[in-house]
């Protein structure tokens, strides 16, 4: 009897701790793997401040932003928003001559229904020349409830901000 109540109690302690409440959402789940190559363009990003969490973020009030704790990033999202951004680098045949700081510092969901994204891009040339500094922006309205319609939406916006910056290249 004592090890049938052993095997239980490991059983609902192995249940509860593969079970779990959180979801995993990805930006980058509709890429085609091949046409973003790993060494074809310099870029190097950088998240500030609660983004790097790993948890989606809401903004709740003017002054309050909130890690989602069950809502998560499927991985890194510095990688993924690195993914989008290569991707649209080859997509617009943009120079691998290039090298590309970014430093995202908006990438939320807000309490005005919005999802919005902020990024410094600095662009250097082959001779390391400073060609683009500029901060981009980009908002988009929820027309949804729930994190899937903020995933969306957050992926919009960040493609608004890398067309954006694509477009003001020289």
């Amino acid at each position: 009897m004592i090890k049938f109540y052993i095997t239980l109690i490991c059983a609902i302690l192995t249940f509860g701790c593969t079970s779990s409440n959180e979801q995993h959402y990805s930006l980058v789940e509709d890429l085609s793997i091949s046409a973003v190559s790993e060494n074809l363009y310099k870029v190097n990003l950088n998240i500030s401040g609660v983004s790097d969490s790993g948890g989606i973020i809401l903004q709740t009030s003017e002054v309050t932003v909130n890690e989602a704790l069950s809502n998560r990033w499927s991985f890194d999202l510095g990688d993924q928003l690195t993914v989008l951004l290569k991707d649209a680098l080859y997509k617009n045949k943009v120079s691998t001559d290039y090298s590309f700081d970014v430093l995202v510092y908006r990438f939320q969901g807000s309490y005005l229904g919005e999802a919005q994204a902020a990024a410094l891009f600095v662009v250097k040339n082959k001779n390391d020349k400073i060609i683009l500094n500029k901060d981009f922006t980009a908002v988009k309205d929820l027309t949804k409830d729930g994190y899937a319609e903020l995933v969306l939406k957050l992926k919009e916006a960040w493609q608004d901000i890398t067309l954006k910056a694509i477009d003001s290249l020289p």
